[in-house]
């Protein structure tokens, strides 16, 4: 989901890292987010988050936790997930053990769904105050570029010798999940899912997005086939 930066925002929008560890309805939580201005990337379940967080560049995560998961938030967080992370817990979850493992603070369902919620707001200060420090281009591995082209999540663009191009929300996530892959492929059905689209999948609609990037990569002088198909199975980044 893209979020419009709040009529208050005077630094570029966080990117935040919306992971579901179980179902929860979305549009409280995209709703309380967009509030701030914060420009959202989804992950469904466990497999691949800490991947998906840092080709993101997340400032900070929302992990929607199950009452008695918090073995598996422990093993995301010793991971080093993201600078910030929140936890949002059902009504009546003990938040203790999500605390010990380093979350940086608990939320519960309702107060996530009813708005802004304050945790947020906090998690989100805290996060600007890191980013100096944990944006992209400070101490990036360069997991950014490829085939040449920088790519570059918070801004949404591709870039080469300092021209850019703008992304598409379906190129910009579809380019997420595969910086995440760092390399591997990835099956056109996961691509597809709607941690990437949202609404009904229409047939051709993933190659269409995959043949923009290809023309944006070429227009910028690149070689299109850094985003190669690999046949009968799906796509994969080239560095």
């Amino acid at each position: 989901m893209d979020t419009a930066p709040g009529p208050r925002a005077t630094q570029p929008a966080l990117t935040a890292l919306v992971a579901y560890l179980r179902p929860l309805q979305r549009a409280g939580v995209l709703s309380t987010l967009a509030n701030l201005g914060i420009f959202v990337v989804e992950h469904q379940g466990a497999e691949g988050v800490v991947e998906m967080g840092q080709a993101a560049f997340a400032d900070l995560a929302l992990l929607v936790a199950a009452e008695h998961g918090h073995e598996e938030v422990a093993r995301l967080l010793t991971k080093r997930l993201t600078p910030v992370v929140v936890v949002s817990l059902p009504a009546g979850a003990d938040p203790a053990p999500y605390l010990a493992a380093g979350a940086t603070a608990c939320i519960t369902d309702e107060a996530l769904n009813s708005g802004v919620a304050q945790a947020i707001v906090d998690a989100a200060n805290r996060a600007r105050q890191l980013r100096p420090r944990t944006g992209p281009g400070k101490g990036s591995d360069g997991s950014g570029v490829f085939g040449g082209l920088s790519f570059s999540p918070a801004q949404s663009t591709l870039g080469n010798g300092g021209r850019t191009l703008a992304l598409a929300r379906s190129e910009r996530e579809v380019l997420l999940r595969l910086a995440a892959a760092r390399g591997k492929p990835v099956a056109r059905q996961e691509l597809e899912r709607g941690a990437v689209f949202s609404g009904p999948i229409h047939p051709g609609l993933l190659k269409a997005v995959v043949l923009r990037i290809r023309r944006k990569a070429a227009a910028l002088g690149a070689d299109p086939e850094m985003l190669g198909t690999v046949r009968g199975y799906g796509y994969r980044l080239s560095r």
